[in-house]
């Protein structure tokens, strides 16, 4: 081989580095592009969207505590209004009870009485 031939093939072969870094080079910038289009997309929609979805998440939670709340509000006050009818109908038979008892001791005044008056005459 010649000194020329080998000059001329390192020639062709810096030529062929230099376009295999400039190749390198412009995907290098390629992904930085990308990397900051992406670190952008991020910032300014994900992050966003996740903000207000974390503070969905915390209104939720306070409502459900606020409807937990309520709920058990709402089964005391129920409690209280079964125990009340309980109660009412207790004293409701006992009222019934009682007119029962004051009934027939009305039928046994009329029955005596009306002996006393056979009697009277």
């Amino acid at each position: 081989m010649s000194i020329r031939n080998l000059s001329q093939q390192i020639s062709v072969l810096v030529n062929n580095i230099q376009d295999t870094n400039r190749s390198v080079q412009i995907a290098v910038s390629s992904l930085a592009k990308s990397v900051r289009t992406v670190s952008d997309f991020l910032e300014q929609s994900v992050m966003t969207d996740y903000e207000q979805f974390a503070q969905m998440g915390n209104a939720y939670s306070s409502n459900m505590s606020e409807m937990a709340e309520m709920l058990q509000a709402f089964s005391h006050t129920t409690d209280n209004i079964h125990n009340n009818i309980v109660s009412i109908r207790e004293h409701v038979l006992e009222i019934d009870k009682m007119v029962g008892d004051a009934t027939e001791n009305t039928d046994e005044s009329k029955k005596l009485t009306g002996q006393v008056n056979q009697y009277s005459f």
